[in-house]
């Protein structure tokens, strides 16, 4: 790997424990096994220091643990944990942790705020229990509210809400209810996402036996449509295409949406990085946790991928084109060596059609592009198939 002493990357830990699966979800957790948190906290911090020594030590701006769930580590481990990813990151400038409603508790939080966590994640998805039936979470809306109110009263940083919409059987009221319920919780940051259905989840298999009908498409645009313009209507930023703030949006994810080097650590984890070679690598760690208890003997199940300079530009263009502000030209060219307009062969039909909208300084959608991005995405990639990129540099 390249040295990166001098370089900013990103941070994910990913914590793969969780007291219940729920139906929609595909990121990479276990519901039992609980004795072996432990362990796993221990190859975590060995798996993070072998990689910072690796890449040189380099600049650690922002973190984010995830999951799986961290709130449900005993706070021994929690403590463990975020005591010596405290000690390794002394010039971050945002620390996200993921929580579930039901599992936030006054020392939950305290811990937290010991070591400097600047941002709480709530996934709190919705208030309305036939949707939280279907979704397969395993919490009663009143337990949302009593941790919101543990978090009013110990959380010292911002906070964050996740809801879900486009959910089978749900209307427009239950949409209204969950984003006033939001508002009114008064959080930093909220993200509001459209179901998707993931192959191997239990929810996708449930809508394919026709156990539970799946939303029209165009009653699934609807809510989201609708859940979106309540927000802005509410003085809500919509700076991502699922994400909302009122002061600071999540620097972690941006650094990711515009594909940033980031390390990943955990099972599950994935990492964006750069060999000697200027070469774009994708680490992967095996979704396993027997596999990521072998430590370095087995370099925790990681599994190394080099992507070539064309399909790093298809990753590029996909997450880049989810922020409002679109791609940043001056950025891309120093990446790629050519203007993105150029890349693009379909630029100026999008442009003349109203799908995208350019000035001297980023490529983004319009507002009509930007609703209803999917299928203009699809044509763009559609366009870019052949384009071949001679020199890829890989530049911040």
């Amino acid at each position: 790997m390249m040295n990166l002493k001098s370089t900013n990357i990103s941070l994910y830990v990913h914590i793969p424990f969780c007291s219940n699966k729920c139906k929609y979800c595909d990121f990479y957790s276990e519901t039992d096994g609980f004795n072996r948190i432990p362990l796993v906290v221990t190859q975590i911090i060995n798996q993070l220091d072998f990689w910072l020594n690796k890449l040189g030590s380099p600049n650690i701006t922002t973190i984010f643990i995830g999951g799986g769930t961290p709130s449900i580590l005993p706070i021994d481990e929690l403590d463990r944990l975020l005591k010596h990813i405290d000690r390794l990151t002394p010039n971050r400038v945002e620390w996200s942790i993921e929580s579930n409603p039901e599992s936030i508790t006054d020392s939950f939080l305290n811990c937290c705020n010991r070591y400097g966590v600047s941002r709480l994640s709530i996934g709190v998805q919705s208030i309305n229990n036939a949707t939280l039936n279907v979704l397969g979470r395993r919490v009663e809306p009143n337990r949302v509210v009593d941790a919101l109110k543990l978090v009013k009263k110990y959380w010292r940083g911002q906070f964050s809400l996740d809801f879900i919409t486009s959910v089978p059987n749900q209307s427009r009221e239950m949409v209204l209810n969950d984003i006033n319920f939001a508002i009114q919780s008064n959080p930093d940051h909220i993200s509001f996402y459209a179901l998707s259905l993931e192959d191997g989840t239990k929810l996708e298999d449930e809508v394919s036996k026709g156990i539970i009908e799946e939303l029209e498409p165009k009653k699934s645009e609807d809510l989201w449509l609708y859940g979106r313009e309540l927000l802005k209507n509410a003085g809500y930023i919509n700076y991502e295409v699922s994400n909302y703030t009122k002061s600071t949006p999540c620097l972690h994810n941006i650094n990711y949406w515009e594909l940033k080097p980031y390390l990943g650590i955990g099972p599950g984890a994935v990492s964006t990085l750069i060999d000697k070679d200027n070469q774009i690598i994708r680490v992967s760690n095996k979704k396993s946790i027997n596999e990521f208890l072998k430590g370095r003997e087995s370099n925790w199940g990681e599994e190394y991928e080099r992507l070539n300079p064309e399909e790093f530009l298809e990753d590029y263009i996909i997450m880049g084109l989810r922020l409002k502000r679109g791609i940043n030209r001056k950025r891309f060219k120093n990446i790629f060596n050519v203007d993105i307009w150029d890349v693009i062969p379909i630029s100026k039909k999008l442009e003349e059609d109203g799908v995208i909208s350019t000035d001297s300084d980023f490529y983004k959608f319009s507002k009509r592009g930007f609703n209803i991005m999917n299928t203009f995405l699809v044509e763009i990639l559609d366009s870019i198939k052949g384009v071949k990129i001679r020199d890829l540099n890989w530049f911040y």
